[in-house]
Formats: structure tokens, sequence, C-alpha cells
């Protein structure tokens, strides 16, 4: 796990809830830097204007402590993040801000800046505040920005994984075959000229064939590749055509005749014809994993002193670790996205 200097240089400290060396108007610190009662208490009136569900709506009660509480935890991940980007010397620019803010104008109020305003007004809240809020957002795509950088794969891990997973990418032949058998070779043969005279296979299968797991399905097999079915089967329906009838061939005890439907070619992905999408989810993998390690790390090595009844709620850890101070990257996002 690859961490900053600063981090590296920092102790493991515990978090604190007792908020005992925090001052009056204190609702956390992160380091030493301060989250104010102000501050938390704004997030949450602009919440309640954009989310009014989400904001319980008798602030004496436990359920809205615990909201605040995870608020406050909120705003102490942004001020972790805010410190790791300060020391990678991550930033973003007021001109990034403001092209950010023009495509938010664009797209949510057709390019109309007082329309914009006057909707923000009407909710209490300033344009400014969408600009902290646009800010936090490429701060943090910056952050991720950096750690995929920072993350390679090598040509040996790629082939590796391509060899330990070659079944995936190696398709042999498969046919749609349907077939008729029979306790004779006469009712073969007459089942065959009636099929030859023009009657459907299918028909003929579920008048006449004797086998009973596919005589009422008109004799489908299925789709199926040469290891699936008994060799005599095989070598009479993969010697076939497309919508070719076979001759008559003895069958164990009894007769059949077996008809090609669908042919679906060998496909056989070499690591040439893969390396470039294996190289992409490989890497992203990678740095999903590094990029969860270090948000968890984080809880661990800032000191986070927290003021009464400003903690957040405790839980049961997430299902494989501890979240970061920011949304994690989902690795199996589709292809299409960034990471």
């Amino acid at each position: 796990m690859i961490l900053v200097a600063g981090v590296l240089a920092a102790a493991a400290i515990a978090v604190s809830t007792a908020g005992c060396g925090l001052p009056d108007d204190a609702a956390a610190s992160v380091n030493g830097a301060i989250i104010t009662k102000d501050e938390v208490q704004h997030r949450i009136d602009v919440t309640a204007v954009l989310y009014p569900n989400e904001v319980p709506e008798d602030r004496e009660s436990q359920e809205f402590i615990d909201y605040r509480g995870n608020v406050t935890k909120q705003l102490v991940s942004e001020e972790m993040e805010r410190q790791e980007a300060e020391e990678r010397g991550v930033s973003v620019t007021a001109d990034e801000i403001e092209e950010s803010l023009t495509i938010y104008v664009e797209d949510k109020y057709l390019g109309d800046v007082e329309k914009m305003e006057e909707a923000f007004a009407n909710d209490g809240i300033s344009v400014d505040e969408l600009r902290a809020e646009i800010e936090r957002d490429l701060l943090h795509q910056k952050m991720l920005d950096s750690f995929h950088e920072e993350t390679t794969i090598s040509e040996e891990e790629v082939q590796a994984f391509y060899e330990q997973n070659k079944a995936k990418y190696i398709h042999p032949e498969q046919r749609q075959v349907r077939i008729i058998t029979t306790a004779t070779e006469d009712e073969a043969a007459a089942a065959l000229a009636r099929i030859s005279a023009g009657e459907e296979f299918s028909a003929v299968a579920m008048e006449v064939s004797i086998d009973g797991a596919t005589a009422q399905k008109g004799g489908l097999i299925g789709l199926v590749d040469r290891k699936s079915l008994p060799e005599n089967v095989a070598d009479a329906a993969f010697g076939l055509s497309y919508n070719q009838v076979s001759q008559l061939f003895q069958n164990g005890s009894g007769w059949s005749i077996v008809k090609v439907e669908i042919i679906l070619p060998e496909s056989n992905q070499t690591f040439d014809d893969l390396k470039d999408e294996l190289t992409f989810f490989l890497r992203n993998q990678k740095f999903s994993e590094r990029w969860k390690e270090y948000s968890a790390e984080l809880w661990d090595t800032y000191d986070i002193e927290y003021a009464e009844g400003y903690e957040p709620p405790e839980e049961e850890p997430a299902e494989g670790g501890a979240t970061g101070p920011t949304q994690t990257v989902d690795p199996g996002a589709p292809a299409d996205t960034k990471y």
C-alpha cells in the first residue's frame, strides 16, 4: 500500500469521541483542523431544503442526533480528503470550478444563470454553496485520478490472468440438434422418407420418436457441443451442413436421424485479442483495491475528535472492510466508465 508521506509519518491514533480538547463551537477536529457546529448545522439546513425527506423532523430525537453524527462524519471525511489532497499536491482551480458550473447551468437551466440564481434563492441556497459542492466533487475525482495514474499492471500479470481463465475465452463449436429415434431400421427409413417429402422434422419426431427425453419437444436436444453427445450421434450431427438432415444410423438398440438447425462456430479469443480489455479490467481492479485500503487506513491514521452529541452512531462494518473518506470505486462498473 502506497500512502502519502504525511500519512506514513503520522502515528496511528485511535479516534476519540470525548472531545475534551475541543473549543466550545467545535463539532469535530481532524488533525487539529476544526469543523464547527455551525458548519454541521449549515450542511443539515441545506440538505433539508434539497432533500426534505432525508432530515428527521424531530430535532430532539435520537434519530436526528444520529443523523447529525453522520453529517459530522461526512464533514470529517471531506476534511481528511482535503488534507490528503494538499499533501499530494492535488488542487482545484477557480477556472475548473467555473467550467463545471457552466456545464451545470447548461444542463439544468438551459444556460439561464438568472433562472438558476432565482431558483437557488427561493430554496435559501447560494451559488457559492454550489461552487463549494463542485469543488469537493472535482477534488475527489482528482484524488481518484492521482491514484489511478500510479496504478500499473504488467504484461506478465495480464498473461497470468488470461492463462488462469483461458477456459472462459475458448468456446467449441456448438450446434442445435433435433433427433428422431425408432425401434427398427424400417421405421427410421419411413420417418426419413416423410421428412424428405416435405413434412416438418419436429412433427414427425413427436409422432414416431421413442426417445422419451426429446420426442415431446419435437426431437429437440438443444444447443450442444460435440462432447455433449454420444459419439455416433455427434459424428452424424457434426458432419452435417446447416439445416441438413442426416441419413439414418444405428443408435444403441434403435435407429436415429438428426437435423442441424443452428451452427455456432468455434470462438477462441487469444491473449492478443484480449490483452487491452484485460489490462483495463485488471488495472481498475487493482486501483479499486488500493483506494479502498488507503481510504480505510485514513480513519486509523488521522487524529479525529468528536464533540459530545456529534459522534457518528456505531454501525456494523460494511462487508469487505471499512469505508473510506469518500465513496469507493465499483470494480464492476460498466466498461465505458472512467475507472
